[in-house]
């Protein structure tokens, strides 16, 4: 079943400026002139969000986002960069059938958000991270079932899910080395 669309109780007049811009930002990236166009207006939508999060009280969440959203912005232009002005004459059965794909595609990942984002998780784990994640009143020199610190977001992060922050932050560090590789056959002049 699919959750019930409702406007937010707590729509503000800044966050309602923030979502027009980025529904302005994305209608852009539709009628943009040119590659280069395309990526700047797409920027535009994540550095939307990153303004959202500064509304919502999220400042880490909004800081990360403003620097992932710069470092793909560049890549993107990057790429940009290498690729040919003209691709020459386009076949109409294959762009037929890969606008189809993609379409399936964003059908797919759209129901799948819709489904995940409605589930509710165990109603006791919040009561279970506030109890756990601040510094004991008695606690042993090393070691301690709960986190031990003032900020219960870092906490989560940090001693609850350190093996999931771990892979992200491997994933992080492979991406970098792609970048990094590219980079550096660029540099001697390898284009295979």
């Amino acid at each position: 079943e699919l959750p019930a669309f409702a406007i937010a109780g707590g729509m503000t007049i800044p966050i309602a400026l923030v979502l027009l811009t980025a529904v302005v930002g994305a209608v852009a990236v539709d009628v943009a002139p040119s590659h280069v166009a395309g990526v700047l207006t797409l920027s535009i939508l994540g550095f939307m969000v990153a303004i959202f999060y500064i509304l919502a009280d999220a400042p880490d969440l909004a800081l990360t986002q403003l620097v992932v959203e710069t470092l793909v912005l560049v890549i993107f232009l990057l790429v940009l960069d290498r690729l040919p002005a003209f691709y020459g004459e386009t076949d109409r059965a294959k762009s037929i059938r890969d606008g189809a794909l993609s379409l399936v595609v964003g059908a797919t990942v759209f129901v799948t958000v819709l489904l995940a984002t409605d589930s509710s998780p165990d109603r006791s784990l919040p009561t279970f991270l506030v109890e756990n994640a601040g510094v004991p009143a008695d606690h042993p020199p090393f070691f301690t079932n709960a986190g031990g610190g003032g900020n219960i977001v870092n906490v989560i992060l940090v001693d609850f899910r350190a093996i999931d922050t771990m892979g992200e932050i491997s994933v992080v560090a492979m991406a970098a080395l792609a970048v990094l590789t590219l980079v550096g056959m660029r540099e001697r002049g390898e284009t295979q």
